[in-house]
């Protein structure tokens, strides 16, 4: 047999062993970023774990701030020290003053992620190194009973175990998936309706069953159909239902907060927009009355601009935290600030956005509401109710989504009431009315068209009024 290999040095050619792959600056710096600004945590949880550190109390500070930051509790040296007061590896650096130390060796929150992605690839460098060593120790001391195809065998299983650890292991088993089934299935009996997120909206509950957690949903409309609107109602409805109320996080990428709230004052209290834009508001309309009221209802307005959904996503889990977090809406798809990648050509952008919306709704267990332009049609068509291929810069918007709403009004396109008689008793049928069309719906029925009642002065949108008192839903 022949001689073994002398071990390389640092510089791959001495007698010692080389050091294994780590950046313990970083380690420290990231971990000192954590306990100044606990916020640093959102940029990195969905990535890093306390095994990727190279320094084992390095690890275990991380997952300890970690554990305390996503019961939404304030992490400090102070607050820390109580769990470290017998620990020997954090004692022999320093203790406490370690601790305090590692707050002087802090970067900023825009490199935190940067940072965090160093350690992660330094732990995949060691991985692979410290597995493919067994190997080859294996390959220098064959047993008696090794097989020729026995180190191919153990590299393809170190390969799938790093492949395995970069993406996850996601795998259940169908028992388990029934067994989650069945017991959704339990839980909306006893709603009524998918457990998740209701709509509001008896006739659009029994259209969709609601929205369910790990939903992307789409709400798409023209210019002015009144898309932000309902994606306003549906936040004020789902997180103000009496029997699961769900706190939101609004993203609105177009307006501004006030800009929402004097929407939402209108719809609550029934005076007009325009009225309380223009301030001619008098004491006999209430208004602070719904005001009041408002003060109490658990929707969070985040009014950025140019968010990237990565930035989403950190800011959903400080809310989730700090609140709850029981749906996402975002007005609108169209505003979301691209990554790097696509940059430039709108269609791929659009689509890329998109599938990060699902992975997002997926990653929190929560339904995401994306409003989504539409084209206007061509006023040659005859029928000018929406399709899916009117979605503007589609991209993979229909593959991403779980359902695609689409917004029809009629007084949109026909704004003045016909001469003829038949055809002005219809136009009159449509006054206050609003067609919600499920294009898309992977878990049920699509084509169903729900017609609902829409107040355009005030942004009011509810099922639609029938004499006998209840919504007409039977035929959805």
């Amino acid at each position: 047999m022949a001689d073994e290999p002398p071990p390389l040095d640092d510089d791959g050619l001495g007698d010692g062993p080389r050091a294994l792959p780590s950046n313990i600056e970083a380690e420290q710096a990231l971990i000192g970023a954590v306990l100044v600004n606990n916020d640093v945590a959102d940029k990195v949880a969905s990535f890093l774990e306390a095994k990727h550190f190279f320094e084992p109390v390095h690890g275990r500070i991380y997952g300890a701030a970690m554990a305390q930051i996503d019961k939404g509790r304030k992490v400090t040296p102070v607050t820390l020290n109580a769990y470290f007061e017998m620990d020997d590896a954090l004692a022999d650096v320093g203790g406490s003053a370690y601790l305090a130390k590692l707050m002087g060796a802090a970067v900023t929150v825009d490199h935190a992620e940067d940072y965090g992605r160093e350690i992660l690839a330094a732990y995949g460098r060691r991985e692979v190194i410290l597995r493919c060593d067994a190997i080859v120790e294996m390959a220098w001391a064959p047993k008696v009973d090794d097989t020729a195809d026995l180190y191919v065998t153990a590299l393809n299983e170190v390969v799938d175990d790093l492949s395995a650890e970069a993406v996850g292991d996601a795998m259940v088993s169908m028992g388990d998936a029934v067994d989650a089934a069945a017991q959704n299935a339990e839980e909306a009996a006893k709603h009524g309706r998918i457990i998740g997120a209701t709509t509001g909206m008896a006739c659009l509950d029994r259209a969709i069953g609601g929205f369910e957690p790990g939903n992307f949903v789409v709400v798409a409309g023209a210019t002015s159909m009144g898309k932000t609107q309902l994606a306003m109602v549906l936040a004020h409805n789902a997180a103000t239902d009496a029997k699961d109320p769900r706190p939101t996080c609004y993203f609105s990428l177009e307006m501004t907060y006030d800009q929402l709230g004097a929407r939402q004052l209108a719809r609550s209290s029934g005076i007009d927009l325009k009225r309380i834009r223009t301030g001619q508001v008098t004491t006999a309309d209430n208004m602070y009355d719904t005001v009041k009221l408002a003060q109490n209802i658990p929707v969070w307005i985040d009014d950025t601009s140019d968010l990237t959904v990565a930035q989403m996503y950190a800011r959903c889990r400080k809310m989730r935290r700090e609140h709850g977090l029981g749906l996402v809406v975002v007005d609108f798809i169209q505003l979301i600030k691209p990554g790097k990648i696509y940059r430039g050509n709108k269609t791929a952008e659009v689509g890329q956005i998109a599938k990060d919306l699902k992975n997002l709704a997926k990653d929190l267990a929560v339904p995401v509401v994306a409003a989504s332009q539409l084209r206007r049609p061509d006023q040659s068509r005859k029928d000018m109710r929406p399709t899916m291929s009117d979605l503007k810069e589609s991209g993979d918007i229909e593959n991403a989504a779980d359902i695609i709403l689409l917004l029809y009004r009629h007084h949109y396109f026909h704004p003045e009431r016909p001469a003829d008689a038949e055809e002005g008793f219809l136009w009159e049928k449509h006054i206050d009315r609003m067609e919600v069309i499920v294009a898309k719906q992977r878990q049920g029925a699509r084509g169903l068209t729900v017609p609902l009642y829409y107040q355009e002065t005030t942004g009011r949108i509810t099922d639609p009024d029938h004499k006998d008192g209840q919504q007409n839903c039977e035929a959805l």
